[in-house]
């Protein structure tokens, strides 16, 4: 939610930090990407502990995947999972 927030908020309006926020997720829309909502893989992983990763990794990403919840497309070296169904 904060990273649609703040990229529908105008640029003069953001402080510092969070201009370096959406200028790091605006590098990250290409053609391939959309300019629809996605996660970065490290995103998703940057706030867990180490048995929560692999949770993530062995059960919740393949069942989402599964239940087609989410997609998962790999551009270069970063994985990047979009929604499935509307936000």
């Amino acid at each position: 939610m904060e990273k649609i927030a703040l990229l529908k908020k105008p640029y003069r309006q953001l402080n510092q930090r969070e201009k370096e926020k959406v200028d790091k997720w605006r590098e990250q829309i290409t053609d391939k990407t959309g300019s629809g909502p996605f996660c970065l893989a490290e995103d998703l992983r940057a706030g867990l502990s180490d048995k929560a990763r692999t949770h993530l990794d062995k059960a919740a990403i393949p069942c989402l995947r599964h239940l087609k919840r989410i997609r998962e497309n790999r551009i270069g070296p970063k994985m990047y999972y979009f929604p499935m169904v509307g936000i």
